[in-house]
């Protein structure tokens, strides 16, 4: 199997895209979104081995070129970066209009609160989330789509009793809707 990479321009920013013969396999997406920003190394060795696996994989630098660095104050960076929300959309548009119909997104970080966003506004069919920074327990409450949260034993922004208050909500939730 043979996997192609591009970067394509998209409006102000680029999007990494990583591709199979799609007309072999399902239109089947993962859209990925990551705080260290489109370029990170492990998270295109991750979009590798998922486009592997036979899926169209489509990395955005929602960041449009401004990663979070070391050292760099997070409440004012993420002030510089609240149209990510919007931004997916129009990328979920696109994909749409080219004929994919299942959309699954996978939020690292700051991208976790990017993708709870889109659960809870139905854009998307799936969510993952990976050390769900800035997500609350409200935002979980919203979610309409099947959702995994991959919490880590020690992490200070979402801490393993923020996600254990995440599993509660979303099991009444399963439970309020299946009476």
């Amino acid at each position: 199997m043979v996997i192609e990479e591009h970067v394509v321009e998209y409006g102000l920013t680029k999007i990494f895209l990583l591709t199979i013969d799609l007309w072999q396999y399902s239109y089947f997406n993962l859209l990925f979104l990551f705080s260290a920003g489109y370029g990170a190394p492990k998270l295109r060795q991750l979009a590798d081995k998922v486009a592997a696996a036979g899926y169209y994989v489509v990395v955005p630098d929602f960041f449009y070129g401004d990663p979070l660095t070391p050292g760099a104050n997070i409440e004012d960076w993420l002030k510089n970066h609240e149209q990510a929300v919007d931004f997916a959309k129009q990328v979920i548009q696109a994909l749409k209009e080219k004929g994919v119909t299942k959309i699954g997104a996978a939020g690292f970080c700051c991208g976790a609160k990017v993708v709870v966003e889109l659960a809870k506004d139905g854009e998307i069919q799936f969510a993952a989330l990976l050390h769900s920074s800035f997500v609350t327990l409200d935002d979980i409450k919203g979610v309409k789509v099947p959702i995994g949260i991959l919490g880590a034993e020690i992490d200070k922004r979402s801490p393993p009793e923020l996600v254990k208050e995440f599993k509660a909500a979303l099991l009444c939730h399963i439970l309020f809707f299946n009476r």
